[in-house]
This record gives C-alpha cells, sequence and structure tokens, in this order.
C-alpha cells in the first residue's frame, strides 16, 4: 500500500529491545521515519540501520529539546510524535490510513490514546489504563512546546488556543516497564531534573 505522506519522529538512547516495535508499526504507513539518537551504546544504531533508517545524533539536551530538534528535522507538513517505547495498534494504523485516504484531511491536531501494556503480560489490552496526547497533527495548526518551563515534561500545543484537537479512536500500545530496574532509573532522572 502507498505510503502516507507523514513524517514519524522518534528520540532514543539504548532502546534496541523495544523500538523495533515502533519501527515495525510505522514502516508501511509513513514515508518519513526521522530517529534523534542521543548517545546509544546498546545496539540500537546498528538495529536502525540494518532496517535502512540512518539515526542523527544528538548530544542530549534535554527531553523537550530533543522533541523540538527532532520536529524539526521532519520534511513533511504531517507529523506523529512517538516514543521509542511506542507502537500503533493494527487498528490506529488502519484509522490513520482511512482518515488519509478520504482526500478530504485538512491541517488539524489529533489526540490517541496511549495504553500502558503490562510487560508481564502477552495479550495487548485496550481497557489498561491510558492517556490522551497529542501525537499526530500538521505542523500549521500544532507544534512542541515546553510544558511550564520544565526541562522534561512537554506537550504538543496547538498554535491557535482556539482551535480544538480531533480524537482518533484506536490506540498506541506504550510498553513503558522492562524492569523494576529500568522504572526506577527513569524516576530518579526525573527527580534529578526536577531540581
Amino acid at each position: 500500500m502507498k505510503k502516507l505522506p507523514i513524517s514519524a519522529f522518534i528520540i532514543c538512547c539504548n532502546e534496541k529491545d523495544r523500538i523495533c516495535h515502533t519501527i515495525n508499526s510505522l514502516v508501511d504507513l509513513v514515508s518519513e521515519v526521522i530517529v534523534v539518537d542521543s548517545g546509544s551504546t546498546d545496539g540500537t544504531l546498528e538495529y536502525l540501520e540494518s532496517v535502512g533508517i540512518k539515526p542523527v545524533r544528538r548530544k542530549w539536551e534535554g527531553y523537550v529539546s530533543q522533541k523540538i530538534y527532532a520536529e524539526s528535522l521532519c520534511s513533511h507538513d504531517w507529523v506523529l510524535n512517538l516514543d521509542a517505547d511506542e507502537a500503533l495498534s493494527d487498528k490506529l494504523i488502519s484509522e490513520i490510513r482511512n482518515l488519509f485516504n478520504t482526500n478530504a484531511v485538512v491541517p488539524s491536531a489529533y489526540k490517541i490514546k496511549k495504553v500502558f501494556v503490562d510487560p508481564l503480560k502477552k495479550k495487548l489490552n485496550s481497557f489498561n489504563p491510558y492517556l490522551h496526547f497529542i501525537l499526530l497533527y500538521h505542523k500549521s495548526v500544532a507544534s512542541y512546546k515546553t510544558c511550564h518551563g520544565s526541562l522534561y515534561q512537554d506537550s504538543v500545543k496547538m498554535l491557535d488556543a482556539s482551535m480544538k484537537p480531533c480524537r482518533l479512536k484506536h490506540p498506541i500500545w506504550h510498553r513503558s516497564k522492562v524492569s523494576l530496574h529500568q522504572m526506577l532509573t527513569k524516576m530518579n532522572e526525573y527527580t534529578e531534573l526536577s531540581h
């Protein structure tokens, strides 16, 4: 099937075990995948190159800074923002494709449900805890901005506050938990950044 005029962008560091799910969910849908890596040493770079993605290397300057930079590299006006531990569900892929195949898609922004995946359960369950975020958007309508001046909390903002984002029905799978050690490390990083 024809790839859509969407640039997907991802920031990562040492995500070899999870980014494969992200890339697999994008490879047949979007026409550009941008990955900004901040120093992976676990084989992430080699994996990306093996599937035809040339990662951009950039020193870590904070979560928001990396996201804004990655967004700036996107050549399409439509962009899709994913983390390296997220993947589009099959139903969401079909929903996005149908949205663009109507030929009536206009510049807008779409909130998508992030469903948290329990790593101890094999079955993906859309009834798991979830949150909605603006993740698919036209750059003339929305963009990355800092959230309360934070270096690590981020939010895509509507450029016109009177304009409301739309909402897609189907989820993104968010594999945020790998191990207790990984969770504690992430919590410690956020704590350090907040001081």
